[in-house]
């Protein structure tokens, strides 16, 4: 290369302002852009209307080089700016997510809702029958659940840490407390590390269902719903056999565990690691335990078998991990049953995964902290700790799973409320909060997972979208942002930028 010419492209990339919202919606927007490129040669293929994906890959792919080439990251990211990085980048997906479903013709309430319902990997569909949409759009339904499990990664495994919430583990120590650009160097390095673990488990689960006679394309669409926890594979789950049953059971058991700890499992080349996971080994049992309860709940008087066993451990997997899939019409169930599983589903998956829920990491501080405290009323000179994994944890981080899980329960309360006064009777709308903010998905009755959320009013599936992302932001995050103080500090960051970009 010309010496003057890297010279050039130095200069242009000092040009650039700083912008965080600004750079973060043109990194979205054309990382959006570029995924649309497979849909609109699939359209092509199959001679449907290409301007359904055309269109806004164009968009994405014009508005994002546009952005990137004005902005650039801040050299200093504090936690106030992480909250905005988080609410852009939600923002910008869903809403470009619904451009493909306006243009196919459907209303905006339906498109928002299902274009949130994708990218928070919720995989509730308000689409009455998707057989009437073009392939190229189902191929794109699926990937914003595919690329939404990408963003939840990032989220909660990089972000969620630096405004001190989301997984525990040594990543978030890593990275908090710095503004420096070694930070921005670590948040790259990680990301890209998690998310080549995420494309490599895809990849050997689309391998695997290829292996037992599965089409590509409804292999590709199974694996990418799978993998991050999505449920929106547009082919019923009803007509696998009991293997590919028990591989996609696997592959979502996969998809909820903790990507930090694939990470040195992988890399390390040490299963143990595992196994030494509390976490981890918490949820292993939990699943089968819920497993074995519901098999004997809907199956004792239907016979005993090993087909109806995985039968119960797919759907009790699949509601624990919040995939959403369904081997079988769970609404004609016991109502026992259909409790265990929607109490699973609120239980959720690991930190630091693609699933849903409140997470089980939070529940075993949770536990710990009960068992300390009643140790403290029978021996009060004793000293007492929670301690996770054999390290001991922060009073702050036993605050903060107080309070997620507190957040949690006192928003479901409300909505659920707050639906049956707009109409809904008690069960769909207790069953629809819990589906939305721990995205799960499916409901029941109307709304079960052999149905959709289609013949909902307008305003309950923008509840339903609020929803959605409360719980992908875990709540408090969300509330984090309507604080006085944060807007504050933004805009002071905002007029400080600014003032830089001037001089």
């Amino acid at each position: 290369m010309h010496p003057s010419l890297g010279f050039n492209i130095h200069k242009e990339a000092e040009r650039r302002k700083e912008g965080l919202s600004p750079f973060i919606a043109g990194s979205i927007l054309l990382g959006l852009g570029i995924s649309m490129i497979p849909c609109v040669l699939l359209a092509a293929v199959f001679k449907e209307d290409i301007s359904i994906t055309a269109i806004p890959m164009f968009i994405g792919l014009i508005l994002g080089t546009v952005f990137l080439s004005m902005y650039k990251m801040p050299r200093v990211v504090r936690p106030v700016n992480v909250l905005f990085m988080l609410a852009t980048l939600w923002l910008t997906a869903i809403l470009f997510g619904t451009v493909p479903y306006l243009l196919a013709g459907l209303d905006f309430f339906t498109a928002f809702f299902e274009s949130t319902s994708g990218y928070t990997t919720t995989g509730g569909s308000a689409i009455a029958d998707l057989s009437v949409l073009p392939q190229s759009l189902l191929l794109y339904r699926i990937m914003t659940n595919w690329i939404g499990g990408m963003i939840v990664i990032i989220s909660v495994m990089i972000l969620l840490p630096m405004v001190g919430s989301g997984s525990r583990s040594v990543i978030s120590n890593e990275m908090s407390g710095s503004g420096t650009q070694t930070m921005q160097m670590k948040i790259r390095d990680a990301a890209s590390q998690f998310i080549q673990i995420y494309i490599v488990l895809t990849i050997i689960m689309w391998l695997i269902l290829m292996g037992l006679s599965m089409e590509p394309l409804e292999a590709i669409s199974v694996a990418f719903s799978t993998i991050a926890t999505g449920g929106f594979a547009s082919y019923s789950m009803e007509s696998y056999n009991i293997i590919v049953d028990f591989t996609i059971t696997f592959f979502m058991f996969m998809g909820a565990t903790n990507f930090y700890l694939h990470f040195r499992a992988i890399y390390a080349r040490k299963l143990s690691f595992y196994k030494k996971n509390e976490e981890f080994v918490w949820m292993t049992f939990w699943y089968l335990a819920i497993s074995v309860i519901v098999f004997l709940i809907v199956y004792s008087n239907s016979g005993a078998t090993i087909e109806n066993f995985v039968h119960s451990m797919f759907m009790v997997v699949s509601a624990g991990t919040t995939t959403g899939f369904a081997c079988a019409d769970y609404s004609s169930w016991p109502a026992t049953a259909i409790i265990f599983l929607f109490v699973v589903a609120l239980v959720g998956g690991s930190s630091g995964s693609t699933a849903g829920g409140i997470k089980v990491s939070r529940f075993v501080i949770l536990l710990k902290y009960i068992h300390s405290c009643v140790t403290g009323i029978l021996h009060p000179q004793s000293v007492r700790s929670v301690t996770v994994d054999k390290q001991q944890i922060s009073n702050e981080s036993v605050h903060s799973a107080l309070v997620v899980i507190s957040l949690f329960i006192i928003t479901i309360v409300g909505f659920s409320i707050l639906f049956m006064i707009l109409g809904l009777d008690a069960i769909e709308s207790v069953t629809s909060v819990v589906s939305a903010i721990t995205s799960f998905g499916p409901g029941v009755n109307e709304f079960g997972p052999m149905s959709s959320f289609a013949t909902m009013d307008p305003v309950f599936k923008i509840l339903m979208s609020l929803l959605m992302w409360l719980g992908r932001l875990e709540i408090a995050m969300a509330l984090a942002m309507l604080l006085p103080s944060v807007w504050k500090e933004q805009i002071k960051d905002v007029k400080h930028a600014r003032r830089l970009n001037n001089d």
